[in-house]
């Protein structure tokens, strides 16, 4: 045995020995990944994206964002894991200063549901955008705040139309909703959950295009009209604004993406 493998030998059976606590296995709670996304039947759709949905309409997503808040995952036995109290959801792959993806870190369990708001209570809605940081949901950089009424947009989403294939923009359909009225708090879905110590897996929240506006809707939006709607314009704009985002809440389901 050379001397330098001699000498290495003597100090890995010196740190073998007394003195040198054992090997302690620390328990780490699990992480989460709650994962948002729009589909088009089973393909995931983002900003920038083409499209054909049910009605054969040819689209291509401008913009889709929209605000969650008090979101919490209830276990089997009832009792609440609190997430996070507001996120900005925006399904733009481009967009760095927000995203579609939030990791939490949670207790071991069963959870049986997960519940959130579409927009914001009161007192958040309420915020002055120019309070807060950069990296705030309710920040300026958002682009969902309404300087004519001092208040946030809930939701925002813009795409440009073909309706008669002849591949020309025949127009942008757009909703913007917002207000308080319009706020849908503590929305429950059901799901399947279950993880353990030093597990990470994630929570699929799917939206429906196609519900959204047609198929599977009980209040279909004819898009061939190429609607387009600011929540505050007239009494049609409330009207169509409301019902978009009650599709939008019959839109969404959740699921063990694992």
């Amino acid at each position: 045995m050379n001397r330098l493998a001699a000498i290495l030998l003597s100090l890995l059976i010196a740190g073998c020995g007394e003195g040198v606590p054992p090997f302690e296995l620390v328990e780490q709670d699990p992480k989460m990944v709650l994962d948002f996304g729009l589909y088009n039947s089973n393909t995931k759709i983002e900003v920038g994206d083409s499209f054909i949905d049910a009605e054969g309409n040819n689209l291509t997503l401008r913009t889709f964002k929209f605000y969650i808040s008090d979101v919490a995952l209830i276990a089997a036995d009832g009792t609440e894991e609190i997430l996070t109290e507001v996120e900005l959801v925006e399904l733009d792959r481009f967009n760095t200063n927000y995203d579609s993806e939030f990791e939490f870190i949670i207790p071991e369990n069963d959870y049986e549901q997960i519940r959130f708001s579409v927009g914001l209570p009161a007192d958040l809605n309420a915020t002055d955008p120019t309070t807060v940081s950069n990296t705030d949901p309710l920040s300026t950089l958002s682009g969902m705040y309404w300087d004519w009424g001092s208040m946030f947009v809930f939701i925002l989403a813009e795409a440009n139309i073909d309706t008669n294939d002849d591949q020309s923009i025949d127009g942008i359909i757009g909703f913007h909703t917002g207000e308080d009225l319009q706020y849908r708090p503590r929305q429950t879905y059901p799901m399947t959950f279950s993880i353990a110590a030093f597990e990470k897996d994630s929570l699929q929240v799917r939206i429906d295009w196609d519900a959204l506006f047609s198929k599977g809707s009980d209040t279909p939006i004819d898009l061939s009209l190429i609607p387009y709607f600011h929540e505050n314009q007239d009494e049609e704009s409330v009207e169509m604004t409301r019902q978009f985002t009650d599709n939008f809440i019959n839109a969404i389901s959740v699921s063990d993406r694992k």
